[in-house]
Order: structure tokens, then sequence, then C-alpha cells
């Protein structure tokens, strides 16, 4: 080797050191941070007009169960995320997974999932998970929500009155619903997931079973509720009240405006989409500058409580950085953790049932 490719070699060596330290770690969270709070900056200055351009009186006690619906709902959400990222890695702790969720998150509102899933993948490996799981991890969750969301508008459907008697917009949902669980199916998942990560250089196998899909299904699925339960507190704290026999099909029109806008925001780089769907669909229950007005209002909450949990992650995200007990040479989220992952759904083996050599068959 000669003496300049040596010294390139060691250039390269200390920047992917210096990168992996405290200092590379402190510029990849400014880089995450400070363009998705820039833009979401803009976005509230140029919607503002919107809220201030309709009438309305607040009202605190409906405000109070809005703000504790969001936090169901983020509640549900972080469980979620954090039961697919213990399946998939070692990576266990409810508290380290929110965080990173809750810091990254803030990436959902820079056009394109690059940002995001880029984001995300970053802060994790800060940690010592693989890319790859990260990447599992952000593929299933995507799809378990798009599935749940169908799931819960065609639910409300029935309870929903004149909204239930949309024959469009039940064959679309019926549409995407199908392929959706199709795509669900563990063999074919499986499949499909290892393609895309041997063409991004990986060959570690993971793995979903039927088992572990049903619980996360069934809380995106609450998850959902939730929300929607949400958006019915707020119109109800800003304008004349709803009919409580309103409720489903504000979960409704919610549940498919969010899949929509995931849909968009996952595949066509678009933002925005889910507010302007919202407000097309709120038109069944609220006048048009109202329903314009709650959207850009719930976008603010949601966004507000994006930017709270982001701070409150940036905050405290120097604690567990050097945890007592960690192994050398490892992060410390990771050593402080529970064994390595079994495949999503499959039972963990006890210390008694490892037989000779398994352990080399394990995550590392």
């Amino acid at each position: 080797m000669s003496r300049s490719s040596r010294y390139a070699h060691r250039s390269l060596k200390r920047l992917t050191s210096w990168f992996r330290g405290r200092g590379g770690r402190a510029l990849g969270t400014a880089l995450l941070v400070l363009p998705a709070v820039g833009y979401i900056a803009y976005r509230m200055v140029q919607n503002w007009g919107q809220v201030r351009a309709s009438t309305w009186t607040f009202r605190p006690a409906y405000g109070a169960l809005a703000l504790l619906g969001y936090f169901l709902a983020l509640s549900g959400v972080l469980w979620a995320w954090n039961r697919i990222v213990g399946q998939l890695t070692p990576f266990r702790r409810f508290a380290q997974n929110a965080r990173l969720y809750c810091l990254s998150n803030l990436s959902r509102h820079i056009p394109g999932a690059v940002w995001y899933m880029a984001g995300r993948t970053f802060l994790y490996g800060q940690v010592g998970v693989p890319a790859s799981r990260t990447l599992a991890g952000i593929a299933l969750e995507v799809l378990l929500t798009i599935t749940a969301g169908l799931l819960t508008y065609l639910l409300s459907l029935p309870l929903a009155g004149s909204l239930g008697a949309a024959p469009l917009r039940l064959g679309l949902a019926l549409g995407l619903l199908v392929p959706a669980l199709l795509f669900l199916q563990p063999p074919l998942f499986n499949r499909i997931l290892a393609f895309f990560l041997r063409r991004l250089g990986s060959r570690e196998e993971v793995r979903i079973t039927y088992r572990g899909l049903f619980p996360v299904l069934l809380i995106y699925v609450l998850t959902w509720v939730f929300g929607g339960a949400t958006l019915y507190a707020l119109i109800r704290s800003i304008y004349n009240p709803l009919p409580w026999t309103e409720l489903p099909a504000v979960v409704g029109i919610w549940a498919a405006a969010g899949t929509i806008g995931l849909l968009a925001s996952t595949f066509l780089l678009g933002l925005g989409v889910r507010e302007v769907a919202l407000s097309t669909l709120l038109l069944a229950l609220l006048p048009e500058e109202r329903a314009i007005a709650a959207a850009v209002l719930f976008w603010f909450l949601l966004t507000a409580g994006d930017l709270i949990t982001a701070g409150l992650a940036l905050l405290f995200s120097r604690r567990g950085e050097t945890a007592p007990g960690s192994s050398a040479g490892a992060p410390a989220e990771i050593s402080a953790n529970r064994p390595p992952a079994q495949p999503l759904g499959q039972e963990e083996v006890g210390p008694e049932e490892v037989t000779p050599g398994a352990q080399g068959n394990q995550v590392p």
C-alpha cells in the first residue's frame, strides 16, 4: 500500500471513529433536528392565516380531552414500536426506544420518506443496531399502520351514519386493504424484505411470524381510534358541539385521512396531503371554513406534540450513554438490554434451554 493510500485509510478511520463518538452524534442529531424544526416553523407561519380566518371559541374542558387522547395515541404508537424493535433487535428498553422514536419522528415533517428512514437508521446505528434491522422495523411499522388505518375506517362505517353509504370509498378502502394484508403474510414479507436488504448489501435474515403481528396490529387500530377521538374533542373544543353519535364518523375520517397522508408521504414525497384529505372528508360534518380550520388546528396539535416529545428526547438523551455495567466496546444501551432478539412472535429461549453451540446462531 502506497504512502498516500495509508494516509487516506488512516484519515477515513479517524473520521469514522469521530462520527461514532459524541461529536459525531451531536452533529448527526443537529442535521436531523434543525431542518425539520425550520420546515415546521415555515409551515406554521403559512397555515396560521387559515386558522385566524375562522371564528371559533375555545372550550378548555374539551381541549384537555384532546390532549389526553393525543397522549393515549402516542403511548400506543410507542408501545407498538418498542415491541417491533424488541423482537427484531436486542434493543428492548422502552424509554430508549421511545426517545429515539420521538427524536427521529421530526424527520417526517420534511418532504420525502428518505429523511425519516435515514434519521432513524442513524440514531439506532449510534447504539449498535444494524441498519438492516432498523429498516426492517420501519417497513413493518408503515405496513402495520396502513393496514390498521384501513381496518379502522372499514369498522367505523357501520356506525358512521351517512358516511357508511359511500360505495366508492368502501371499494377503495377494500382495494387497498387486500394487498396490505397480502404483504403482511410472513412468508411473503420475509422474502420481499430479504430481497431489498440484499440490494443494500446486508446478508442478515429478519423473520416475522403471525403470532408477533396481531398484538401490534391491534394496538395500531386502538391508536387510530384514540387519534379520531382526539380530533373529535378538538372540534368540540372550538365549535358548536357535534352529537356524540358522530364520533365513529370522525374516527373513520381520521383513519382514512391519516392513511392517505402516510401513503403519500411514504411513496409520493408529499406533505400536506393528510390535511387536505382531512378537511375534505370533514365537509360531511362541518361547513367548509370550519372543516379547513379544524384540519389545520389538528395539524398544529400533532406537530406541537412532536416538537415537545423531541425536545424531551434531547433533554434526556444523555441518560443511558454511559449505563453502568456495559461491556467494553459495546454501546451502553445494547449491553444493558436483554439477550439478542428472536424472530417476531417467536418465544424467547430461557437459559436452561440453550443447547451447546446455539449462541453462535443468535443475532450479534
